[in-house]
């Protein structure tokens, strides 16, 4: 059902979900608070759901609220993987390294540039910098640069699309 209301607006979405979602949760809770069960595993999993039945239901209250939490697990993952690998740094100094690396690659995502083309951009540029007495210099090299967004952007179909229309209209 919700793929169905995927371009409805938010209230129209809230008003679908009240009138076809919640009678699907109403039984599920009853069948939840009903049954019983040897299986451990199911009785826990069961007693979880009906100790957060108010959080399963909050995307009743709003139409923008997700059905599932996955762009939230998405967003979390490389955090998770991060630590679970720092545990193999042989010592502090490649911790930090390490940390560093992820979070100029996590700020140029974030940003929408390519990772690998960023960190190719920086490492062959800033070697031969001299920033020591004017940091300021380093401004023209962080992923929101104007700069570096033309160098570095992530190509997709919309990018791409955009940058052909730009030129068409530059020729024009």
């Amino acid at each position: 059902m919700e793929r169905k209301w995927k371009e409805l607006s938010p209230a129209e979405r809230k008003k679908h979900r009240l009138i076809y979602s919640v009678p699907v949760l109403e039984a599920f809770f009853a069948w939840a608070e009903t049954t019983r069960t040897q299986q451990e595993n199911l009785r826990k999993a069961l007693n979880y759901t009906l100790n957060h039945k108010k959080y399963f239901t909050n995307f009743l209250l709003d139409g923008r609220i997700p059905l599932s939490n996955n762009l939230s697990e998405i967003a979390v993952k490389p955090v998770a993987i991060t630590r679970k690998n720092s545990l193999f740094s042989d010592s502090v100094a490649g911790a930090k390294a390490s940390a560093i690396i992820f979070s100029i690659v996590g700020t140029a995502s974030a940003n929408n540039l390519d990772p690998y083309k960023y960190l190719e951009y920086i490492f062959r540029r800033l070697p031969n910098l001299e920033f020591t007495l004017d940091h300021t210099i380093l401004d023209e090299y962080l992923p929101w640069s104007e700069k570096v967004q033309l160098e570095c952007r992530m190509k997709n179909a919309k990018t791409e699309v955009k940058e052909k229309d730009d030129l068409r209209d530059e020729t024009a």
